[in-house]
């Protein structure tokens, strides 16, 4: 591409190509600063309730089509003690994901049909 440049156009070429190198730095650099959130659901269910960790798995897997929101995982205890609790959600997300996600359907399904389910429960956010 540089094999019949004038010095002076060789000089624009490589400032061009500087600067385009400085604005992909720069926004590689900004995507490393956005910080990224890990935010756990942990929750106790009322005794004798039946919820079914498929169905929570598909519920929140709807949260996938929210921008910034990367992964979701669903688990369930492996004790049986009754100090326990029975389930955990994470949802790996950027922290600017987080008020979107607290206004979204399937949030807001989730505190409607699984709220009243619950006997406890545990929100707790970290950086990842």
């Amino acid at each position: 591409m540089r094999r019949h440049l004038t010095a002076r156009q060789e000089t624009a070429y490589d400032s061009e190509c500087f600067g385009a190198a400085e604005e992909l730095f720069a926004e590689a650099t900004e995507e490393g600063r956005r910080s990224t959130l890990k935010h756990y659901i942990i929750v106790k269910f009322r005794e004798g309730t039946d919820v079914q960790a498929a169905a929570v798995r598909e519920l929140f897997a709807e949260t996938l089509s929210i921008p910034g929101i990367r992964g979701v995982d669903v688990r369930t205890s492996c004790s049986s003690r009754p100090n326990r609790f029975d389930m955990m959600i994470v949802i790996d997300m950027d922290a600017s994901a987080l008020p979107a996600y607290d206004v979204s359907e399937p949030h807001l399904r989730w505190k409607a049909e699984y709220g009243p389910l619950t006997e406890k429960k545990a929100i707790f956010d970290c950086e990842d």
